[in-house]
């Protein structure tokens, strides 16, 4: 078969799944557990290209238990799913509605453009200080940073462009826009 159809990254339905192509001719193409799956030394691509809009979950990232980020590796997942966009030159990675945990710095490109589902709160105010956190109960995308890691949850590569941060649909032909995301970490980050 040159295609093949994949139901799911872990499980059917999960989100990750989509057509691939099966490359006998590439030898070289490494997997980035993503858009290329290196499978008993033959490459199995996914039908990405630039600009396309990808869900971290296409590259494998798993929400967890909702309390630190799952052994599948959030934050390398995200990662893989930027490094990708980057590759091609330009990309929005969307992250789908639910808490996603990350021990780990993501480091934003230029051309790379992260989305959410938006910004919503049940009682239509931000939670400055919050025990119950309302934002939880809303469907948000919400990076949270895991507590106590003293890392930065975003760093910006600023090489060849800008950083936008908006709620509204926003183009940035060599920039960053980041849209429609709830980032929650610790005071201390």
């Amino acid at each position: 078969y040159s295609k093949v159809y994949m139901s799911g990254y872990y499980s059917d339905g999960d989100g990750g799944g989509g057509f691939l192509t099966v490359d006998l001719s590439d030898t070289a193409t490494t997997d980035d557990g993503g858009s290329c799956f290196v499978v008993n030394g033959i490459r199995v691509k996914a039908d990405l290209k630039q600009n396309d809009t990808v869900s971290i979950v296409r590259f494998g990232a798993t929400k967890g238990d909702g309390i630190a980020e799952p052994s599948t590796g959030t934050a390398a997942r995200i990662q893989a799913a930027l490094d990708w966009g980057n590759s091609v030159l330009g990309a929005t990675i969307f992250i789908p509605e639910g808490e996603w945990y990350c021990e780990n710095t993501l480091h934003l490109h230029p051309r790379v453009n992260l989305k959410g589902t938006g910004m919503n709160f049940v009682d239509g105010t931000y939670p400055l200080i919050s025990t119950d956190l309302e934002y939880r109960k809303s469907a948000n995308s919400t990076l949270v940073l895991k507590s106590g890691a003293n890392v930065p949850l975003i760093d910006l590569d600023p090489t060849g462009g800008s950083l936008r941060i908006t709620n509204a649909p926003a183009k940035t032909q060599y920039g960053i826009t980041i849209e429609g995301i709830l980032f929650h970490g610790n005071w201390e980050n």
